[in-house]
């Protein structure tokens, strides 16, 4: 009984976490270049944010949204800054979290792992589009925070297929389950489906971040797509928006890059 109600319970977030709101929120976003205000990572330190000395939990994560609640919009950390950038770097490099992968953890755990970190990292990219809608230019960090969210619902994946083979078909709750199973494949198309929305907002992502949005989208393809392939409308979809990108103002350079990940 608990188990089912900790999976009810985590497919619940799932859908929330893989919203297309936030994706969609993130395009269209005009922006304007402001001074740096940022604070150092000794100076964040003080005010509640996590040091970048050590290896970040999901509770660091959570202390990194925190501290954004603490500071102006418009001193986020960024990665252009020669203040913040170590911060904003850490940010990045974190998100694969070890106890996610630990089978010393049972599965239902390790979901909640991974979906308590998902709503954190979905809330601290939500807070950067909206101090972007206020004038802030944070187009490159969303760009890496899309990226973020793309890579933890790659880890949620690896969990659901470890999970999906152990529901039994004749339990009570298998129906729940397998619905459960189905919205988060929804909730996934809808997030990569906004992935794409995002590499044609030409005005709103330079190159650059564009670039950034592609690869990850293109290095997490085969997980997703794979996760994917049961929902409809099919997931091979993506495979021909891939190929049709180039007549989407995508530019040579992104089409490139596409070209030799997935065709090559």
């Amino acid at each position: 009984m608990e188990m089912n109600f900790i999976f009810k319970a985590n497919m619940k977030q799932i859908i929330l976490i893989l919203s297309i709101f936030t994706f969609i929120s993130a395009c269209n976003t005009p922006a304007t270049e402001k001074p740096d205000p940022s604070l150092t990572p000794v100076q964040a330190v003080k005010l509640g944010a996590p040091s970048i000395e050590k290896e970040w939990t999901i509770q660091d994560y959570k202390s990194y949204n925190n501290y954004l609640d603490s500071i102006p919009q418009k001193a986020y950390p960024r990665i252009s800054s020669l203040k913040s950038k170590k911060l904003f770097e850490k940010v990045v490099s974190s998100i694969h979290q070890p106890n996610i992968s630990d089978t010393n953890y049972n599965v239902y755990e390790r979901v909640g792992f991974c979906t308590d970190l998902q709503m954190t990292e979905t809330t601290i990219m939500r807070k950067y589009v909206a101090a972007m809608q206020n004038g802030s230019e944070y187009s490159t960090e969303i760009s890496y925070l899309m990226g973020l969210s793309i890579i933890n619902s790659t880890q949620l994946i690896t969990i659901a297929n470890e999970l999906i083979p152990t529901l039994d078909p004749n339990g009570e709750s298998y129906e729940a389950q397998m619905q459960g199973i189905q919205q988060m494949r929804d909730g996934l198309f809808m997030q990569y489906d906004a992935g794409f929305r995002c590499l044609q907002e030409i005005d709103t992502y330079s190159d650059s971040d564009r670039m950034i949005m592609t690869e990850y989208l293109v290095s997490n393809a085969k997980p997703i797509l794979t996760f994917l392939e049961t929902n409809s409308p099919p997931s091979n979809n993506y495979i021909e928006s891939f190929f049709d990108l180039d007549i989407l103002n995508v530019t040579d350079k992104v089409w490139g890059f596409i070209s030799r990940e997935i065709i090559d």
